[in-house]
């Protein structure tokens, strides 16, 4: 999928969301991609029981869910920001943090690009639509504490990248 929507690719964008050639129907993949992600984190136990390979394929499905929305699509910006459990489900991700034995790069990765598919969704808008249903289902905590994410992360990054090039052990 994410190499399919590469480069912004609006009709393959579309084509994931709706495909008007099928008599039988649409099938909206964009829809299966938003569900697997809320299926991947449905609960704190779940996310925090995560072994590396699962939180690669969460990444994977982010990742899916940023291109198929910038470029932009406001079609599936809508759909994505619109759905109010995904949306939750990013602001759980972004707030929570991983067990120990998935690395800190890969912690920092997932919880940064539940971000990029929050921001993602505002990308080149005309209006307030999505803004309004983003805010609308994240929680006021995490206005800050995104923001916080965001300069820890980096920090943590920083000082994990440091204690490598200087051999130090954790």
């Amino acid at each position: 999928i994410t190499s399919l929507c590469e480069g912004h690719n609006s009709d393959a964008q579309n084509m994931l969301r709706e495909q008007p050639m099928l008599s039988q129907g649409d099938i909206n993949i964009v829809a299966v991609v938003i569900h697997t992600v809320i299926v991947l984190v449905v609960d704190s136990r779940r996310l925090h029981r995560m072994e590396e390979v699962e939180v690669q394929l969460l990444l994977s499905t982010l990742d899916a869910l940023v291109e198929v929305i910038q470029g932009p699509c406001s079609s599936n910006q809508d759909l994505v920001a619109e759905h109010g459990e995904l949306v939750e489900a990013l602001d759980f991700i972004m707030d929570s943090k991983l067990h120990e034995r998935v690395g800190l790069d890969t912690s920092l990765f997932v919880r940064a690009r539940s971000l990029n598919v929050l921001v993602s969704c505002l990308e080149g808008r005309g209006d307030l639509r999505t803004h309004r249903a983003i805010a609308a289902e994240l929680r006021p905590v995490n206005f800050e504490s995104v923001r916080a994410l965001i300069i820890s992360s980096h920090d943590e990054l920083k000082a994990h990248k440091e204690m490598h090039v200087h051999n130090i052990p954790p």
